[in-house]
């Protein structure tokens, strides 16, 4: 009878794993979750695993919302059903999911500015104020909401640096992501170099106006001692953002091996889930604060080169046909910014192009932070390919603005943002 029974536990033991194997499936299937379904305004993340199961997609309507996640809105919202499957022992398991994709939006000309940035190394310095252009003109600005804190952090250190927004391709969404960093509350830079965050703080907004609940997450490797100015570009090839920022990687677990600033970067539909981290710049020196502007077919971008490889500790300016191309493929066009247009020490450049009918003029705009005198400035130039980095003669600035960013906004966002925010 042993036989017997010593059989009759394995089919048991059998069955009784079958069931559990398909429990882990329904929980796996059960824990997926698709950022905005129901409110889907661009390409959306589609988990590939779940639990460390393979999840396939498929989709009612691919050619507005395909497998993938790529989206195509249409002049009306419209219902498609995603259906995620994980397959078992030749089982398919299945969860249903009603998305909603948004009516396309109409592009409208940009008539103003507004302008995201923080005021300085205390507490309440190291929130986010909004300011905004008089009109259509990069050089005439009025702060909002009385001068105070827009957003202020409830995660992480609770110090905001840097913030910077990017406006969706489709044109109808903003993220703002910002430093989680707080030297006001008595953080040295040693400590915040070595031992800071590698969280990003996030937000996202439709308006400018009403925002979401602030978003607390790490892009930054373990060995990481910092996550810095983190910015943003739409790169239409990857069909997803690509997010960067500065980190000093170390080889020791207590990070107390010497390092230098390298540019890192990450790809992410949703500003929720990221890709891992890669290196983008290592110039074997330190690098921080990239901000990127296109024009034409050409990427053009300005960093801090903290480590005066080029000769001095400033902005310079580099140009490549491709947005992620490594450090020898792109083009240095300029050096010492900064210190050529007079300016003492800068960082945190921030770069946009004029709006039409600017009252100024068509010209490129770099805001760059003289971090230990006036913060920001502007110089502007004619002509990117030959550039020639110049102070406005004439500008009105926010009071003590420090590294932010500027974008162009319609005259309606201008309209709300003065009606919510202004004096």
């Amino acid at each position: 009878m042993l036989p017997r029974l010593q059989h009759l536990s394995l089919a048991f033991l059998s069955l009784a794993s079958g069931v559990q194997c398909q429990a882990k499936v329904h929980e796996a299937l059960s824990t997926i979750s698709v950022t905005n379904i129901q409110n889907i305004r661009g390409h959306i993340h589609l988990p590939a695993t779940s639990n460390g199961h393979p999840v396939s997609w498929r989709s009612s309507d691919p050619d507005i919302l395909s497998k993938d996640g790529l989206v195509k809105r249409q002049d009306s919202d419209t219902d498609v059903l995603l259906v995620a499957t994980i397959e078992l022992d030749g089982e398919l398991h299945e969860r249903e999911f009603n998305a909603s994709v948004r009516q396309a939006v109409q592009a409208e000309p940009f008539e103003a500015y507004a302008f995201s940035y923080f005021t300085g190394n205390s507490r309440q310095g190291e929130n986010i104020f909004f300011a905004a252009s008089n009109g259509n003109n990069a050089l005439d600005w009025q702060e909002l909401n009385g001068g105070q804190p827009v957003l202020t952090s409830k995660l992480g250190t609770k110090g905001l640096r840097d913030p910077f927004i990017i406006r969706s391709p489709e044109g109808d969404t903003f993220y703002l992501i910002a430093t989680d960093l707080s030297i006001g509350s008595g953080t040295s830079w040693g400590d915040a170099v070595r031992k800071g965050s590698l969280y990003l703080e996030i937000w996202e907004s439709h308006d400018l106006v009403e925002w979401s609940e602030q978003r607390h997450v790490k892009v930054s490797p373990n060995n990481a001692g910092n996550t810095w100015a983190p910015e943003a570009f739409w790169d239409s090839e990857k069909n997803s953002y690509v997010v960067f920022w500065a980190s000093s990687l170390y080889n020791t677990d207590d990070h107390s091996d010497n390092s230098y600033h390298r540019m890192l970067y990450s790809l992410t539909r949703d500003f929720v889930t990221f890709s891992e981290p890669e290196i983008w710049q290592d110039s074997k020196t330190s690098r921080i604060d990239t901000t990127v502007l296109k024009s034409g077919n050409n990427f053009y971008r300005f960093t801090k080169d903290e480590g005066s490889a080029s000769g001095c500790t400033d902005i310079i300016q580099e140009k490549s046909a491709s947005l992620l191309a490594g450090v020898d493929d792109w083009t240095v066009q300029a050096t010492c910014i900064g210190a050529d247009a007079g300016l003492q020490a800068v960082e945190g450049p921030t770069a946009f192009k004029s709006n039409p009918d600017d009252a100024q003029g068509e010209k490129f705009y770099l805001f760059v932070d003289e971090y230990g005198g006036r913060g920001y400035v502007p110089l502007e130039t004619a002509d990117l390919d030959k550039p020639d980095w110049k102070v406005s003669a004439k500008y009105k600035l926010p009071t003590s603005p420090r590294h932010g960013t500027v974008i162009p906004i319609t005259a309606k966002e201008h309209e709300k943002l003065m009606s919510a925010f202004g004096a």
